[in-house]
Formats: structure tokens, sequence, C-alpha cells
């Protein structure tokens, strides 16, 4: 029996859905929050910084059970996607300079060769751009630089607004 949990079903996880969840221990307490990406063989999850650690130490008890290898991907060392939020009328600009369309739902993703796009549960239009080449993130970045903002409380607005509570450190297990 496994000492922890997912809250989703990752049987419902392909290159055309993604999966927001929370990974809980045996009491119900939630350890993190994620986002789970396919990419081919793949399976990409996202976390809060800081989190990456303890979601590894977790999933690793039960790793040794399973035909699968953990790693973590650090976005510093250049072997991990590099993940962008855009909103609104930035999102449809993205998109088109990407070649992509926007996913029709929450969750939903369009990927190309160099880039997936994830939508994100939002009253708005919001995605992340899981960057999967360095030189196709800094074409985007120097085709939207005036467009690009470092100022988050949008992107958090928009998270109280979908009912996205994302588990820090400081949170994890204590709820």
């Amino acid at each position: 029996m496994c000492s922890s949990d997912l809250s989703c079903n990752t049987e419902l996880l392909s290159e055309t859905r993604s999966l927001a969840g929370v990974l809980c221990n045996l009491k119900g307490r939630v350890i993190a929050d994620f986002r789970l990406l396919q990419r081919d063989d793949d399976i990409l999850m996202q976390c809060a910084r800081g989190m990456a650690e303890k979601v590894l130490a977790t999933l690793g008890k039960y790793a040794v059970f399973s035909k699968v290898e953990l790693a973590q991907l650090d976005s510093n060392s250049g072997n991990a996607p590099r993940v962008l939020g855009v909103l609104n009328d930035g999102a449809r600009e993205a998109l088109a300079i990407l070649g992509l369309e926007l996913p029709d739902s929450a969750n939903g993703v369009r990927a190309s060769a160099n880039c997936s796009a994830v939508r994100i549960s939002s009253p708005s239009e919001r995605i992340e751009l899981w960057m999967h080449s360095e030189a196709t993130a800094q074409q985007l970045i120097a085709a939207l630089e005036t467009a690009l903002s470092d100022d988050l409380d949008a992107w958090h607005s928009a998270d109280i607004e979908a009912g996205i509570v994302h588990v820090t450190p400081n949170l994890s297990e204590e709820y």
C-alpha cells in the first residue's frame, strides 16, 4: 500500500491533456500541488518553488516498484523546459508567433516540436508555454518584449479567481 496518493487520475493524462492535482500523505494532508504534462514517453511534473525535493523523496519510495525513472530538472542548467505564463491578448499573440492554437478547454494542450501550450483554468484566456528549446524561448521573449512583465500580480489574481492554490514548503502537509 502506498503512503501517499495523487488527487488526479493519471490514466487521463495525454499529449493533448495536462492534469493538475495534489500529492497527499496517508492522512490526506497535501504534500504538494502539481501540473503534469506528457511529452512523448516522458511525463513532466511542475510544482511550486522549493517543493521538488520533497516530491521526489515521496515518489521515490514507490518508484523502485515500477519501471520508472525520476529526475529533478533544473531550468538553470538548461535541462528543464522554460515556462512562461501569458494572459489575455498576450496569449493569442504568443500562440500566433509559435504557430499554435489556443487549447479548447482548461488543461488542454497544443504542442509543437519546441513548445507545449497549456490552457490554465481562469475566467480570462491564460496559458502556460512550456518551452522545450531555449532558442524558441529567446525568440518568443524577443518578439513579445514590449508585452512582457515580471509583475506576477495579474497571474496570482487569476489563480485566486480560478480557485487555484499553490502549496509552498511552509504549507506542505499542514492542510
